[in-house]
């Protein structure tokens, strides 16, 4: 049976009932199947299943895609693992970079330039001189990621190189490129790209004159594409500042009356974080406070790709939770995976997590300068549309400032709840994406299909994206559970893949994500290939629940606890308990048979008393079992006479 058509974790119903493939045996060819939601297992032969599969009785479903795999694998990396996985992008990401249809020799040129780069660094920083990989290692890192739909986590996967090194561009040549680009090509004076290898050319041809007098090798004049991509490399920002000042500069990046972007889905995306101008109200905990409103908008089509509203303060979490509303392809009719995404300073996308996803899916973090709203102008406007259409006219508003407020109670006028206030602005964006807009005369909506006739954006599956801003951590396996953070999974196959690892240490890997904590994922160390989905032990708290939040739960209830004054009660209990049983117990080492013999006597002394009891009221009671007539005496001055007849 071929090993792809079931593997560790796989998913299956049988007349109506789910299975999880929680073994495979490959010296026997035994599969064993466990119930998801119940105790039943069998086993069965390889060649049955795919009998069965053949005949279509039967079809295996993957809980855990490719590409999530791939992407906990990238996690799991040590620092170490990182650092390769890193200098295989760089060259990967050079090579894609060419024509198609370029030389072995321009593939050659551009993997020197990229080990001269990076030797360059390993100087800078101390690091030992890092090997040049062969042109065959390069083309196979290229060929798996353009296979994985140009997906770089997938050269997370380690290789062993057994190519000689290559030659590289010699750092003279290499000095004297960027010190023509920095004299003539950064300057007030424009000068045209042909002007710039004129002079490199002119100046290398001097430098050999030099080094024949000293009867050295000659340099190698360098390509016209070397220096091609050594002037496209120069920042635009500086070659702006530098050509047409700072003024220019600064409005045509991010900073004038218009910006530029590509004219396709996802090109240009802008995020921020706003306090909703409503108070809501929460009637478990009886306070009024206003919630955060985080919205993701894409500006070519000005249709909202992913938002998240909730009480949770800016943080990581809850800008991972709006990323993956925006690029899961479950979370509506619009999303997208953005080439750029401008946002703020904030400590909700200023962070290592987000940082590694965008790293991860090749997108572009820009961080637009303190105090500049205009440098995201776009998501600013949907704030004041959002603003003026909704906020500003439901119960509670608090208006966009005091003055304006005037003397309105918004505490004492706020009736909506977080789910009801949830919804209403879903409406709102809905009716926003409906709404012909003033830039596009369109609608967002018709502006978004029409955009998709031409390229469809890329979309991501959620588990996906979660996994690449999930925290990798290794725990044991305890009756089918994992533990994380106070929190359990469980598994049908977890209880067996705890027993596989037990010779080893006993402990899985488990990946959780910070921003959500639905699910969870282990997996053998050994064998990262293989992950199984963990359900929730507690799905009505872990549904939607953030790390976050759990720790602030947690906080707040040890804080009423510690002002309860039950934990120095419980301890003076314990301690007076503990103190009584010693001293009971130090007491009663001598004089257990002392004390034995007097509850002995005690008890037959009681014994004794009943008996004697007993004998004194026979006594005083006459059977006459002849006539049936019972005569009770009484001992009272009143005797009583009962006369019983049989009937």
């Amino acid at each position: 049976m071929d090993a792809q058509i079931v593997k560790f974790g796989d998913e299956c119903i049988i007349e109506g009932t789910e299975y999880i493939v929680s073994t495979i045996n490959q010296c026997t060819t035994e599969v064993h199947l466990r119930e998801k939601h119940g105790s039943k297992m069998f086993t069965v032969t390889q060649d049955k299943l795919e009998d069965w599969i053949e005949r279509k009785n039967l079809k295996f479903t993957s809980r855990v895609t490719e590409s999530t795999k791939i992407a906990f694998q990238a996690m799991a990396l040590n620092a170490e693992e990182k650092l390769e996985m890193i200098r295989r992008v760089d060259y990967t990401k050079a090579v894609l970079e060419l024509e198609p249809g370029s030389s072995q020799k321009e593939v050659e040129n551009v993997i020197q330039k990229v080990c001269k780069n990076r030797q360059k660094k390993c100087e800078e920083n101390g690091f030992p001189i890092e090997k040049c990989p062969g042109k065959s290692s390069v083309y196979r890192w290229r060929k798996k990621v353009i296979e994985s739909g140009y997906f770089f986590a997938v050269l997370a996967i380690q290789e062993h190189r057994n190519r000689p090194r290559i030659k590289r561009l010699h750092p003279r040549v290499e000095e004297i490129i960027h010190e023509v680009i920095n004299e003539y090509y950064k300057v007030g004076v424009k000068s045209t790209v042909a002007d710039v290898i004129d002079i490199i050319g002119t100046r290398t041809k001097e430098e050999n004159e030099r080094l024949k007098k000293g009867k050295q090798k000659p340099l190698k004049k360098p390509a016209k594409r070397t220096i091609l991509r050594r002037i496209r490399a120069v920042n635009t920002l500086d070659l702006d500042t530098a050509r047409k000042g700072v003024r220019y500069a600064e409005q045509n990046h991010n900073y004038g009356a218009k910006i530029q972007f590509g004219k396709f889905i996802g090109s240009r995306v802008e995020g921020d974080t706003q306090y909703v101008d409503c108070l809501v109200y929460d009637p478990v905990l009886d306070i009024t406070y206003r919630p955060e409103l985080l919205v993701f908008i894409d500006c070519y089509t000005r249709c909202i790709v992913g938002y998240e509203l909730s009480y949770l303060p800016k943080s990581s979490e809850k800008a991972m939770r709006a990323l993956a509303n925006m690029v899961s392809a479950s979370s509506g009719p619009y999303g997208c995976i953005p080439c750029r995404i401008v946002v703020d300073n904030g400590k909700e996308f200023d962070n290592q997590g987000l940082m590694s996803i965008s790293d991860t899916l090749q997108i572009i973090m820009d961080f637009s300068p303190p105090y500049t709203p205009n440098a995201k102008p776009h998501v600013e406007r949907f704030f004041r549309t959002l603003n003026s259409k909704f906020s500003h006219k439901v119960p509670g508003t608090t208006f966009e400032h005091v003055i304006a407020r005037g003397y309105y109670k918004s505490e004492e006028f706020a009736i909506y709840r977080l789910d009801e206030l949830h919804e209403l602005v879903k409406q709102t964006i809905e009716a926003y994406h409906c709404t012909a807009h003033s830039a596009l005369v369109c609608s967002p909506d018709t502006a978004w299909r029409l955009a998709r006739e031409g390229m469809s954006p890329p979309l991501l599956n959620r588990d996906t994206l979660l996994a690449m801003g999930s925290r990798v951590v290794s725990r044991k396996v305890n009756k089918g559970r994992v533990t994380v953070a106070n929190l359990q999974w469980h598994s049908p196959a977890l209880q067996e893949l705890g027993e596989a690892v037990k010779s080893r240490g006993g402990e899985v890997q488990v990946g959780y994500c910070p921003a959500d904590l639905t699910y969870a994922y282990a997996w053998d160390p050994q064998d990262p290939t293989n992950i199984i989905i963990c359900e929730p032990v507690d799905p009505e708290l872990q549904t939607g629940l953030t790390l976050e939040m759990h720790e602030a739960i947690r906080r707040n209830l040890n804080t009423i606890e510690q002002a309860s004054g039950n934990p120095e009660r419980a301890l003076q209990l314990r301690t007076s308990l503990t103190i009584r049983l010693l001293e009971e117990a130090k007491q009663s080492a001598n004089k257990t048979k002392k004390k034995r013999a007097q509850m002995a006597e005690a008890a037959l002394r009681e014994l004794e008393h009943q008996t004697n009891q007993l004998r004194i009221a026979e006594d005083d009671v006459d059977f006459d079992y002849d006539g049936i007539h019972i005569t009770e005496h009484d001992d009272d001055s009143n005797t009583a006479n009962h006369d019983f007849q049989l009937i």
